[in-house]
C-alpha cells in the first residue's frame, strides 16, 4: 500500500514516508501516554525530544508538513476522524453495512480511544493548490458517506493540513487500497468544482495552439472540464490523465498536479496571447477624454466607466486583483482603453466609413451608423420598376426645361456619396408647389430611407433656441417645411444666413450634450417643401452669383391621377425603392448636366418660383419703387436727357425723398437696409443698377433708366 507521512512529534515540521498502521508502541508505554490529561499529552508532544508518531495522508510540496507556506501537491489516503466511544467488534459490524468499494481500509483506536476510519488510495491524486486538496477531500467524505457510517464525524478530517496523532492500536479491515477508477471520479468532480482561474487565455485559442503544436493529440472538443491525455508529454498514453482549466491542465496522471499554458507553450506565447485576449476584451470600446463609447447591436453608446467595467466583467476579465498583483484584469482593459483606445473625440460623419478615422489630424471615433437603403442587386433597373415612384417624378413643373432629369442627377449623387461614404457635396433643394401634392412624400418616404431612413429639422438649431446640434450631423438629411417659416424679419436674415452656411461650409462645431464640442465634416442635404405661396417662399434663400451653384429651385403641379390609400402607397413605395435605388447608382448624368467643381450637378431654377422667392426680398420691393421713379412723367430728376443716376445709398435716400417716396423706403430699410437691397439688385441679371463700389472709396450704384423693365417696353 502507499505510504503515508510521518514524524516523531507535532513539533517537527520534517516528514518521512512510512505506514502508519506499522507503528506499535510497547503496550505499558501505550498505556501510560492514553492516561495522560488531553492537555499534558498534546505539551509531551510539542516537545523536541519526544518519540512517538503522528501522521498525514497528504504530501506538501517539500518534505516537512503541510501548511499555508507549504501547499498539498498529493493525497494518499483520508483518515475519518469520529469523536465516538465504540469498541472495535462494534465498529467492524458498522463498517461491513458499507458498500464494499466504500469501506475503510483500517480501523484506529486514538490515545483518547476514540475510532478513526482510514482509508488507502490504490494511486497518489495530485493536487494543484490546497483548494483542489479539500474539495477532493470534501467529495470523497460525501461519497462515502462517511458521517454516516460512525457517529460523530469531525469535519476537520476534510482538511488536508490535519496531521493526526497515531492511536498505536491498529485493526486490519480490508486489503485492497480504493481503486484509482473510483478516485479518478472524485478528481474529476473536485476539478469542476475548483474555483474558476484567470481565463488570461481563450480556450479557442489554446485549442489552435494544442492542434498545431502537438497534432492530433487531443481527441474530442477542447473545453472547459474535459479530459484527454498529457498532449505536451509524448509518453502519456491515459485518455483521461488531464483536465482543461481556464488557466492550464489538471494532471491526474505524471507527476506535476498542473501545468499552466506558460510552462506548455512557453512565456513569450503567453505573454503575447494574453496582450491580445486583453486588446480583444477591450474592442469596440473607446474613450475620448470624458465619455467611454461602446457599439451595442450596431449603435454607439456613451458610457460611463462604472457601466464599461461591467461590460469587462460581462467578456470574462476579472474585478480582483490576483494575489501577488495591485491591478485586476478588469482596471488593465480600462488602462488599454485610456490609452491605445483613445480618440480625439467621438462624432458622426456620414461620409466616412465607420469606427476609427483621422480627420483634422485628430483620430476620431465614428459614430454614424446610418446606412442607405439595399439597391436591387440582380440587374439592371429602369422606371417600369419603381412605376409609383416614375409618377411622383413626373409632377415637377415646366417639364420642357428638364426639371427631372437635374433632380435624379442630383439625387443619384448624393445616395452614391451615402452608400459609398464619399465627401460629395450638393445643393439644397426646395420644392414648391399646391398643397398635398406628392412633394413631402417625395422628402420622406422616397429620398430619406434612400439616404439612411433617417432626418433631422434644423430649424430649432437655425433659429438659435438650442446651442445643441449633434441631432442634425447624424442624419445626412436636413429636412424643412414652410409650416416652420421665420415670422419676423430679423428671424428670416437668421434663418437664411444659416442655410447659406449649410450649403456652403462642409466643417461644423458638434456640440452634443455633455460631450465635447468636435468639429466635423458634414456633407448631407437640406431639403425643404413648401406651398407655392408668398409666406412660403419667402423663406428660401437670395438666389446670386454666390450662391446659384448651391441651390436648387423646384415648382411641382396637382397630380393627374388618384392617390391610392397611404398603406397602399407605402406598400408599393417599399417595394419599388430597391430598383430605385439600383436605377440611381447606375444613372450618369448626360453631359449638359454635368459640371466640374464641389456640386458635380448644374444647378436649376424653375422661373416662377424664382420670381415668386425674388418678390419676397426687400430688394424686389425697392425695385418696384425705382420702376415707379423711372416712369413717372413729372419726375422731377428724369426730365430732359437725363439718362443715369450715380450715388451711394444716402444720396439715392435724397433722392427718394425728392420723389416722394421715402416713406416707402422704411419696410426696405427694416429688412436689411437699403445698400443692400441696391447690392442684391446689382447682383441680378438685367435690373438696370450697377454695383460701382470697386471704383470708389464707399458704396456706389448706378442706375440706368433704359435698363430699367416695366410693364410696357423699357424707357428709351
Amino acid at each position: 500500500m502507499l505510504k503515508f507521512f510521518q514524524a516523531a512529534n507535532l513539533l517537527k515540521r520534517n516528514m518521512q514516508e512510512a505506514h502508519p498502521w506499522d507503528f506499535f508502541p510497547e503496550a505499558s508505554e501505550l498505556d501510560a501516554v492514553r492516561k495522560l490529561p488531553k492537555q499534558r499529552r498534546m505539551d509531551w508532544l510539542t516537545k523536541a525530544d519526544t518519540q512517538w508518531n503522528v501522521y498525514s495522508p497528504v504530501r506538501g510540496l517539500s518534505p516537512v508538513r503541510v501548511d499555508r507556506d507549504n501547499p498539498p501537491t498529493g493525497l494518499r489516503g483520508f483518515v475519518g476522524d469520529y469523536d465516538m466511544a465504540l469498541d472495535v467488534p462494534q465498529a467492524v459490524n458498522y463498517c461491513n453495512q458499507v458498500k464494499l468499494e466504500f469501506q475503510p481500509n483500517f480501523i484506529e483506536v486514538s490515545l483518547s480511544r476514540r475510532l478513526r476510519l482510514v482509508w488507502v488510495f490504490e494511486r497518489e491524486i495530485l493536487c494543484p493548490n490546497k483548494k483542489f486538496a479539500d474539495g477532493f477531500l470534501r467529495i470523497f467524505a460525501e461519497k462515502i458517506k462517511a458521517s454516516s457510517i460512525l457517529a460523530g464525524f469531525d469535519k476537520k478530517s476534510t482538511s488536508s493540513e490535519m496531521v493526526w496523532t497515531n492511536g498505536g492500536e491498529w485493526h486490519d479491515f480490508k486489503q485492497e487500497p480504493v481503486s484509482s477508477k473510483l478516485l479518478f471520479g472524485f478528481a474529476c468532480d473536485a476539478g469542476q468544482k475548483m474555483e474558476k482561474a484567470r481565463a488570461d487565455i481563450p480556450l479557442e485559442l489554446v485549442a489552435k495552439e494544442v492542434e498545431a503544436r502537438f497534432p492530433n493529440k487531443w481527441k474530442g472538443p477542447f473545453a472547459a472540464d474535459n479530459l484527454g491525455v498529457r498532449f505536451w508529454d509524448a509518453a502519456a498514453d491515459c485518455s483521461t490523465g488531464c483536465q482543461v482549466k481556464p488557466d492550464g491542465m489538471l494532471c491526474f496522471t505524471g507527476n506535476e498536479p498542473f501545468k499552466t499554458w506558460a510552462s506548455i507553450f512557453g512565456g513569450n506565447w503567453t505573454n503575447e496571447q494574453r496582450a491580445l485576449n486583453l486588446g480583444e476584451a477591450a474592442s469596440e470600446i473607446y474613450f475620448d477624454g470624458r465619455n467611454y463609447w461602446r457599439l451595442l447591436n450596431g449603435l454607439w453608446r456613451r458610457e460611463d466607466r462604472a457601466d464599461v467595467a461591467l461590460a469587462l466583467k460581462g467578456r470574462g476579465l476579472s474585478p480582483n486583483a490576483p494575489k501577488g498583483e495591485t491591478v485586476s484584469d478588469v482596471e488593465r482593459a480600462l488602462i488599454h482603453i485610456q490609452t491605445v483606445n483613445r480618440v480625439g473625440g467621438a462624432a458622426p460623419l456620414i461620409n466616412q466609413p465607420p469606427g476609427v478615422i483621422e480627420f483634422e489630424r485628430d483620430r476620431i471615433l465614428n459614430i454614424n451608423t446610418i446606412r442607405a437603403l439595399e439597391p436591387f442587386p440582380d440587374r439592371p433597373c429602369a422606371p417600369e420598376d419603381f412605376p409609383w415612384i416614375d409618377r411622383i417624378l413626373n409632377l415637377f413643373a415646366h417639364p420642357e426645361l428638364h426639371p427631372r432629369e437635374h433632380f435624379i442627377a442630383w439625387l443619384s449623387r448624393f445616395y452614391g456619396a451615402v452608400c459609398h461614404h464619399e465627401r460629395k457635396m450638393g445643393q439644397a433643394v426646395f420644392i414648391c408647389g399646391p398643397r398635398e401634392n406628392g412633394k413631402t412624400l417625395l422628402c420622406v418616404r422616397i429620398v430619406k430611407p434612400l439616404v439612411g431612413d433617417k432626418m433631422a429639422n434644423p430649424y430649432p438649431f437655425f433659429m438659435g433656441e438650442t446651442p445643441f446640434n449633434s441631432e442634425l450631423f447624424e442624419s445626412a438629411l436636413l429636412a424643412i417645411n414652410d409650416e416652420e417659416a421665420p415670422q419676423t424679419i430679423a428671424q428670416q436674415q437668421r434663418f437664411l444666413a444659416k442655410i447659406k452656411a449649410f450649403c456652403v461650409n462642409s466643417q461644423h462645431a458638434f456640440h452634443p450634450k455633455f460631450c465635447n464640442r468636435v468639429t466635423v465634416e458634414w456633407v448631407g442635404r437640406i431639403f425643404a417643401t413648401l406651398n407655392n405661396d408668398p409666406k412660403s417662399t419667402g423663406m428660401i434663400p437670395e438666389k446670386n452669383s454666390n450662391t446659384e451653384d448651391r441651390l436648387m429651385f423646384y415648382g411641382t403641379v396637382q397630380p393627374g391621377f388618384e392617390w391610392p390609400d397611404s398603406a397602399e402607397l407605402e406598400a408599393h413605395l417599399r417595394r419599388e425603392l430597391p430598383y430605385f435605388g439600383r436605377y440611381l447608382l447606375d444613372y450618369r448624368a448626360p453631359d449638359w448636366l454635368r459640371i466640374g467643381g464641389r456640386m458635380g450637378v448644374k444647378s436649376y431654377f424653375d422661373p416662377d418660383v424664382l420670381e415668386l422667392s425674388q418678390q419676397q426680398d426687400g430688394s424686389y420691393r425697392l425695385y418696384e419703387i425705382i420702376q415707379d421713379w423711372v416712369t413717372e412723367a413729372d419726375s422731377a430728376f428724369w426730365t430732359g436727357k437725363q439718362k443715369v443716376w450715380e450715388g451711394s445709398p444716402v444720396a439715392f435716400e435724397k433722392v427718394m425723398d425728392v420723389a416722394g417716396k421715402l416713406d416707402q423706403l422704411r419696410d426696405i430699410k427694416s429688412r436689411g437696409g437699403l445698400d443692400r437691397a441696391l447690392a442684391t439688385l446689382a447682383r441680378l441679371p438685367d435690373t438696370g443698377v450697377e454695383d460701382l463700389s470697386h471704383e470708389y472709396h464707399g458704396r456706389h450704384f448706378r442706375i440706368t433708366r433704359s435698363k430699367i423693365k416695366t410693364g410696357r417696353k423699357s424707357i428709351q
